[in-house]
């Protein structure tokens, strides 16, 4: 269910081997670790914030208690750094993620090293930070590659969109020849896909280029697209970012307080300075 992006179903599955392993075996430190990323990365894209925020430190604690790097690292970093993030703790983020790296071999590249580049993509776009994003991509891009992560369906999905929406963020600025190729790439690459996520992943890169191209209309009709496309995946968090880039487009104050009232609800301190992680662009 979670390498298909099928994150609700992903979650009854993870609780339910949590609670298998938890009541009936031994020896399953490893398992429930796993279980545990899976599980908070699936938390994170139901835009369930305020159950991240109270479970990750606890997990961190315990498994740095019991001596347990592997835990501690899969709570660390990830796709639920979203949870520092909304908190607008993006110290902690890059805490966690530079303390996880350090613990962690360098001489392959590993899931660690993935969930490490995820973690700090997000809090650098947080940040206002793209340009240092860009040359982590850019580094990491060949080893990503070397190790087969795009290969599989749900990241390679995710890698292209992570780069599609820095490249998205730096044009913002820049009118660069080479970033457009780049987001076009990553668009493409998405597109293809036949996973959930494809469509609303594709939508919004394609409405924020449309947006900074002065397209008003097409760029309306895309992240309308991305909006439904979104809460058609069981991602509410980036629904409403989608939500809020739409209205800062459109000028529509209702739609955008809708929005920013919905990200407050779920634990998001600073809905605008999170839209530059979910839904990055140009009004």
């Amino acid at each position: 269910a979670w390498f298909c992006a099928d994150w609700r179903r992903a979650l009854e599955h993870c609780e339910l081997a949590e609670s298998t392993y938890r009541a009936s075996c031994t020896g399953v430190r490893w398992e429930l670790a796993v279980t545990g990323v899976y599980r908070w990365t699936a938390l994170a894209h139901l835009g369930r914030l305020r159950e991240l925020q109270q479970e990750l430190p606890d997990a961190i604690l315990d498994a740095e208690a019991r001596g347990d790097l592997f835990a501690a690292n899969n709570a660390r970093q990830g796709s639920h750094c979203l949870a520092w993030l909304a908190a607008d703790t993006p110290h902690l983020a890059l805490h966690h993620a530079q303390q996880a790296l350090a613990t962690w071999p360098q001489d392959h590249f590993s899931s660690q090293h993935y969930y490490h580049l995820n973690s700090m993509i997000h809090t650098e776009l947080y940040m206002g930070d793209p340009e240092v994003a860009w040359a982590r991509l850019e580094q990491a891009w060949p080893r990503l590659r070397a190790a087969q992560f795009l290969r599989i369906a749900y990241i390679s999905a995710e890698l292209w969109y992570l780069r599609g929406k820095v490249a998205l963020t730096l044009l913002g600025a820049s009118n660069s020849a080479a970033l457009r190729r780049s987001l076009r790439e990553a668009t493409d690459r998405i597109a293809g896909g036949d996973l959930t996520v494809h469509v609303p992943f594709a939508a919004l890169l394609r409405g924020g280029l449309a947006a900074i191209d002065g397209e008003v209309d097409k760029a309306r009709g895309l992240l309308q697209s991305a909006v439904f496309g979104f809460d058609r995946a069981d991602m509410p968090l980036h629904r409403e970012g989608a939500r809020m880039r739409l209205a800062a487009i459109t000028g529509d104050q209702a739609a955008h307080a809708r929005a920013e009232a919905w990200m407050t609800g779920a634990g998001v301190r600073a809905p605008a300075r999170l839209t530059l992680v979910l839904a990055p662009g140009r009004a």
